[in-house]
């Protein structure tokens, strides 16, 4: 598209409020009532001094103020139309006729205000233009290499498949060698607990072989009592024996 397909003019309304605020700074007229009542600038000595004050400086300062808004408005995107702006203007501060001209400073502000917004039109423009060349002439290359992009694209997207599908297969083998590793784990703990028991059962048979081999010396204390016991059994049952025979 050209440039020209590209902007946009300036709208009545934008053109109603930038007029708007260049009148109404604080150190120009003040306000659209006041530009409007002094007629842009227009010495009277009908008005009150501070009116008057307002006037000899409102014109100047509305200009300097117009040149800030309008390089912030104006742009590559958003032109303006001298004529178009002019009228617009001089209608918004009350010129309805040529007859109003004449007794009024307006004219001469509308056509001061529609001369600068011009030139940031013009200026914006050229630059856009010169812009637009460098895109059409990045789009071109682009374009050029549209097809060899749309490759990489799609060896891109098998790569990322290609990873995609290796992932879930790390993933998978990584789970089975987790659960593999715990049941590891779990038969371990499964054989420790396996020779602790077999270990006590050992333990408990040796203790219980050696008991029987004591009880067999006669070396346990049961043993050794009922040894001693014995012992004095016969002592009794001899010492009975030998009174019987004297009795006899």
């Amino acid at each position: 598209k050209s440039r020209e397909q590209l902007s946009t003019v300036i709208s009545k309304e934008k053109i109603q409020e930038l007029v708007t605020k260049a009148v109404s700074d604080a150190d120009g007229f003040g306000s659209m009532e006041v530009a409007k009542q002094t007629k842009c600038g227009k010495p009277s000595f009908e008005d009150a001094p501070q009116i008057r004050a307002r006037a000899s400086l409102g014109y100047d300062r509305s200009v300097e103020v117009m040149k800030i808004l309008a390089s912030e408005v104006i742009n590559e995107k958003i032109s303006s139309q001298s004529g178009n702006f002019s009228k617009t203007c001089k209608t918004h501060l009350g010129i309805q006729s040529k007859s109003d001209e004449g007794d009024s400073n307006c004219d001469e502000l509308c056509h001061a205000f529609a001369g600068i917004a011009q030139r940031y039109s013009d200026e914006r423009s050229a630059a856009g233009s010169r812009s637009l060349s460098r895109l059409q002439r990045k789009l071109a290359t682009h374009e050029a290499n549209r097809e060899q992009i749309k490759e990489k694209h799609r060896e891109c997207q098998d790569k990322r498949t290609w990873i995609s599908e290796f992932q879930e297969h790390v993933e998978a083998f990584t789970k089975i060698t987790r659960d593999r590793f715990k049941d590891m784990r779990d038969a371990e703990f499964s054989w420790a607990n396996a020779l602790a028991v077999l270990q006590s059962i050992v333990r408990t048979a040796s203790e219980q072989a050696e008991q029987l081999n004591l009880v067999k010396q006669g070396l346990t204390p049961l043993g050794e009592v009922a040894a001693e016991a014995q012992s004095v059994l016969n002592i009794a049952e001899k010492a009975q024996q030998a009174v019987s025979d004297k009795v006899v």
